[in-house]
C-alpha cells in the first residue's frame, strides 16, 4: 500500500479543488522524491493516471486528462502562520505525445511542508483516495487523519481518534463562501453529512461519527470521533435531528426574521474548540 506523506499544515491550510484535481496531487505527492534542486519529475502512463482518479479509460479520457491537469497546475493552497502564504502544488503538468506518458513535478516550495516538517507528518493511504469522489469528503479524510497519531492514546480507546474544529473555521478552511449554504442545516447536510456518508460507505478502514456541538440552539462545532473498521463495515451518518427538521420548518415559514437572527447570532464570539 503506497502511503502519502504530507505535513499537517497542508492538510489544514485553506483551500478547495476538484477532487480530480486533488487526488492527481496525492499522486504525485506520493510517487515522488525531494532533490537538492527541488523535486524529481516523475513518469505515468495514462492507465497509471486513472487509476489514480478512479476513472475508468474512454474514448474522452484524453480531453478530460488534458482538462484536469491544467486544472490542478492552476491550484493554490494558503498557509496562515503571521499572516498568508499563497502556495502552488505543482509546478509542471506536461503530456509527452510521442511517449505516451505524463511528466509530474511538485513545486518546490511545498518541499518545507511535505518533507521538512517531520514532527507534523500524517500517513494517508493513496488507494483510500482513489475511492473518494467529493471535494469535501477528501478534505474531512485529510483533516481527520491529521489525528490519527493520537489512535488509542491520550484516553482514546484502541483504534479510535477524533478532531474537532469550528463551524467557521471548517468553512474558512474549505473555502466555503458565507453566502453559500447560509442555513446551518444546509451547511451540514452538504459539508458535512454526505461526504461522512461517502467516507463510511468507501470501504477505506474507518468510520467517522459526528458529534455536533451546539451553544443554545446554534451549531457552532462538530467532533469527528473516528475508529478504524475492516472494510467491508460501512456505516451511515446519524439522522438529522428533530430540533433541525424543525429549524427547517421555521425558516421555510419565517426567513426574513430567520435572516435577522442569524445576523445576530453571527455578531456574538464564537465558542472556541482544541483541535
Amino acid at each position: 500500500m503506497e502511503l502519502v506523506k504530507q505535513a499537517n499544515q497542508v492538510a489544514q491550510a485553506v483551500y478547495i479543488m476538484p477532487a480530480t484535481c486533488r487526488k492527481l496531487i496525492f499522486f504525485a505527492m506520493a510517487k515522488s522524491a525531494y532533490q537538492e534542486d527541488g523535486f524529481e519529475t516523475i513518469e505515468a502512463t495514462e492507465s497509471d493516471v486513472c487509476e489514480a482518479l478512479g476513472m475508468t479509460r474512454g474514448g474522452a479520457t484524453y480531453d478530460l486528462l488534458r482538462s484536469i491537469t491544467k486544472q490542478t497546475k492552476e491550484q493554490v493552497f494558503t498557509i496562515e502562520e503571521d499572516g498568508y502564504r499563497h502556495i502552488s502544488w505543482m509546478a509542471e503538468c506536461q503530456y509527452v505525445a510521442s511517449r505516451g506518458v505524463f511528466r509530474f513535478r511538485l513545486d518546490p516550495t511545498l518541499h518545507q511542508y511535505t518533507v521538512a516538517v517531520k514532527k507534523q507528518f500524517q500517513l494517508v493511504p493513496l488507494d483510500a483516495v482513489g475511492k473518494l469522489q467529493g471535494k469535501y469528503a477528501l478534505r474531512i479524510f485529510e483533516l481527520v487523519m491529521t489525528q490519527a497519531g493520537q489512535e488509542g492514546k491520550n484516553g482514546n480507546a484502541p483504534g479510535e481518534w477524533w478532531y474537532e474544529d469550528t463551524i467557521e473555521m471548517l468553512r474558512h478552511r474549505f473555502s466555503v463562501p458565507q453566502k453559500r449554504y447560509k442555513v446551518p442545516y444546509e451547511f451540514r447536510r452538504n459539508v458535512i453529512d454526505q461526504p461522512i456518508q461517502e467516507i463510511n460507505e468507501a470501504g477505506i478502514g474507518i468510520q467517522i461519527e459526528p458529534v455536533y456541538l451546539r451553544h443554545r440552539r446554534k451549531l457552532q462545532g462538530i467532533r469527528f470521533n473516528v475508529r478504524r473498521v475492516s472494510p467491508e463495515s460501512p456505516a451511515k451518518v446519524s439522522p438529522v435531528t428533530e430540533m433541525e427538521k424543525e429549524d427547517v420548518a421555521l425558516i421555510a415559514k419565517y426567513p426574513d426574521e430567520y435572516t435577522r437572527i442569524l445576523e445576530e447570532e453571527r455578531k456574538q464570539k464564537p465558542l472556541e474548540f482544541v483541535s
